[in-house]
């Protein structure tokens, strides 16, 4: 979603506590003074963004006297104060270059990891040139860098009024890319696109300087990173709006110059051009219009014009709509044209502000549903309002503030309103949002400025100017809509009745410090971050954790802990009932050494641990044409109390029934060679006997023992070749075949 830039004033000190829940209605703080700009209003002019998460970043101007006391030698320079979510700002940081060079006008913009970025001009090597700085999410300054150099004598414009604005403009999108316009002395419009991590390409020229005077300006990004821009020049007799359409990936904008997008006839007087964008890419425009009326000849008809334009897959391809009324026109004595301020939602609901010229001027404002027409103006502030700027936030799921100045009682006052995710027109205005005395004589410009987090919390910042020397005081208020995050929870499964059970949280609040109450379940109750509760029955309770804010916006959650009873440690091994599996026997216990095959499950794992026989058989064969004979046979590494089978079937096996060998005692080597190779006889009869194991023949021996996993080798004899071997275990207990 396109982050809209909100000028917001300084912000040089912590803020008070403000978040937002379940069945409270969205509250402002009291503002507070932050910072004074002495009798001098030419400074402050500040910018604020806010991350999804609710970080902010403040950027402003501010005299600095470069170490020297003389207030002679003061320039003003880009400072900026960071805010995490939930904590306060930190030390002002020092942005621009301090040494020889005036700054103006700053812009910052966030990325929804938290990075920002820093755009101002600042007079350097013999002009106005536009710069940029980021400041990484963990709070690493980036170098100052230029995003052009002065060409041709141009410098940049540096003008931010109430009438018009061609200081450098800058929008950043969720994941980083940027994009930055601004306006030379030669009224040559130039922009450049970039990264925050990765700086800026070469800036690039969007506009024909001979249309006329370049007044205001305007730019739009999406998440795909595609850029529009719109801007006003004044031809001497007709003043028009211009666009321009740099689609994400492309060296450079559309076509081979702007598109006129007001209506071109003499006395048309276009003025103030404002476009957003969508995440998907669904772009509005709207300005001030002003057509002279014949009668009287000094009368103008005075009105809010828009635009729409389609995004379809290939976006460069997008169309604009014909121009159309915000509202009916009005009829002024003079061009009347006024500041509108636009957003757009990610669900295309566009929200026009301005303010009326007919008196008795006041604040209105009308919102467009996707794909329709703007429907019937709203007005929300009261009577007497002189030409001002109001302005709107909006965030990801459909939030959107208003902030402007106003009057009550002909006192000059901060006025804010608030349409709500989901809904479609702004409610009641909060009338007042500054009322500490002495009061104030005037909101000076920029006035009232927003900007909203995803969950709706939001800041506003103006310029109060007061007393009878015209003291400049800077005005912070947090804006709460947002419940208290419940990070960081930590409550068991399962606890013993009798024994305490730790619990904890850490909740987080973007403005306050919030309240954290526990309800355990069995009608207790306690207060904290970490706390420590014992069950006096067991049984499954459900524990409540609620983490609310001063206004009484509130999160709660539930978990579910199984209290089981409360357990001894009869046998004194450090393993309590409930997890030792024999507690009368100390040698028995979870972790403890298990002997494997001796039928005790000493560790408490469920059963005795199963010994495998790492028992082998060695051989050696000579193999004949059709026979083979043995010269090695034997047994190795038979454990005590094994049974070995030794089969033999085929032509040649000297035995036809299973042998069966018990082993009382280990045996290291124990040959069985014997059983095929023996001697037959007695006295002169007496002669040795080799066993000829046909072609074809099985040798198969089996070794066994008492819960133990076995082995066995099988030997199928070959013409001329070693016995073909095959092993494997037996399973416990068994002589079943099994794979090892």
């Amino acid at each position: 979603m396109t982050r809209k830039l909100l000028p917001l004033l300084v912000v040089l000190a912590a803020l008070g506590a403000l978040p937002a829940a379940a069945g409270a209605s969205p509250s402002w703080l009291a503002p507070t003074t932050v910072a004074s700009l002495g009798a001098s209003g030419s400074t402050g002019y500040s910018k604020v963004a806010m991350d999804p998460n609710g970080d902010a970043i403040v950027v402003w101007l501010e005299m600095d006297d470069r170490g020297t006391p003389a207030p002679g030698d003061d320039i003003p320079v880009v400072k900026a104060a960071y805010r995490p979510a939930g904590g306060t700002f930190g030390d002002p940081t020092t942005i621009s270059d301090n040494t020889t060079t005036y700054a103006y006008v700053p812009q910052v913009g966030m990325d929804d990891a938290g990075n920002a970025l820093i755009v101002w001009a600042e007079d350097a090597v013999g002009a106005t040139i536009p710069r940029y700085r980021s400041r990484s999410a963990d709070g690493t300054l980036g170098p100052i860098k230029n995003l052009a150099l002065a060409a041709g004598g141009e410098f940049v414009q540096t003008f931010e009024t109430t009438s018009y604005s061609t200081s450098p403009r800058l929008a950043i999108n969720k994941d980083g890319k940027a994009v930055v316009v601004w306006g030379t002395s030669n009224s040559v419009v130039r922009a450049a696109k970039g990264t925050i991590a990765g700086g800026f390409d070469a800036a690039t020229p969007l506009n024909n300087a001979a249309d006329g005077t370049l007044y205001s300006l305007s730019t739009a990004i999406d998440d795909a990173g595609d850029a529009l821009f719109a801007f006003e020049q004044d031809s001497g007799i007709r003043w028009r709006i211009y666009s321009r359409a740099w689609p994400a990936g492309s060296t450079s904008p559309i076509g081979p110059g702007p598109e006129l997008r007001s209506v071109d006839a003499d006395n048309n007087r276009s003025a103030n051009p404002v476009v957003a964008m969508t995440p998907d890419g669904r772009a509005t425009m709207v300005w001030s219009h002003s057509i002279k009326d014949p009668d009287p000849a000094t009368s103008y008809q005075v009105r809010v014009v828009y635009q729409n334009r389609t995004a379809p897959a290939d976006w460069g391809t997008g169309v604009w709509s014909v121009q159309d009324d915000v509202y009916a026109p009005e009829s002024s004595g003079g061009t009347g044209y006024r500041f509108p301020d636009l957003v757009v939602t990610p669900s295309n609901m566009a929200v026009v502000i301005w303010t009326s010229v007919v008196a008795p001027n006041r604040v209105r404002t009308a919102v467009r549903s996707s794909g329709g027409g703007f429907g019937s103006e709203q007005t929300l502030s009261g009577p007497g309002v002189s030409t001002v700027a109001p302005h709107l936030a909006t965030n990801a799921r459909g939030d959107v503030l208003a902030v402007f100045p106003s009057t009550v009682g002909g006192n000059p006052v901060i006025q804010s309103a608030l349409i709500p995710a989901g809904q479609n027109q702004f409610g009641a205005t909060k009338e007042d949002l500054d009322t500490a005395a002495p009061a104030p004589s005037s909101f000076p410009p920029p006035y009232g400025q927003v900007a909203l987090d995803d969950e709706g919390n939001g800041i506003g910042v103006w310029t109060r100017q007061q007393g009878p020397v015209s003291q400049f005081d800077l005005r912070v208020a947090g804006f709460d809509q947002g419940a208290p995050r419940l990070n960081g929870i930590s409550v068991p499964d399962t606890g013993v009745a009798g024994k305490p059970i730790a619990m904890s949280i850490s909740p987080l609040d973007v403005w306050s410090t919030p309240t954290t109450t526990w309800e355990f379940g069995d009608g207790t109750t306690a207060t904290g971050a970490s706390v420590s509760h014992v069950y006096a029955n067991p049984g499954n309770v459900t524990v409540r954790v609620t983490a609310a804010d001063p206004f009484g916006n509130a999160s709660t959650t539930t978990r579910i802990i199984n209290v089981t009873a409360s357990i001894v440690d009869a046998d004194g091994d450090g393993s309590p009932s409930n997890v030792d599996c024999n507690d009368n026997n100390p040698a028995i216990r979870p972790n403890a050494t298990d002997t494997p095959g001796n039928g005790v499950d000493e560790d408490c794992s469920g059963a005795d641990t199963v010994l495998k026989l790492g028992s082998s058989v060695r051989t050696f064969w000579r193999a004949f044409k059709t026979y083979t004979t043995i010269s090695t046979l034997a047994l190795r590494n038979v454990p005590a109390g094994a049974v070995v089978y030794i089969k033999c079937k085929g032509k040649g096996c000297p035995f036809k029934k299973t042998k069966k060998l018990t082993f009382k005692k280990a045996k290291g080597v124990s040959s069985i060679k014997s059983l095929f190779n023996y001697t037959k006889g007695k006295g002169k009869k007496k002669r040795k006997h080799v066993s000829k194991l046909k072609v074809g023949t099985t040798i198969e021996v089996q070794f066994t023992l008492k819960n133990a996993v076995g082995r066995w080798y099988s030997y199928k004899m070959r013409a001329r070749k070693l016995p073909k071997q095959s092993d494997g275990c037996l399973a416990v207990n068994t002589v079943t075949k099994t794979k090892c």
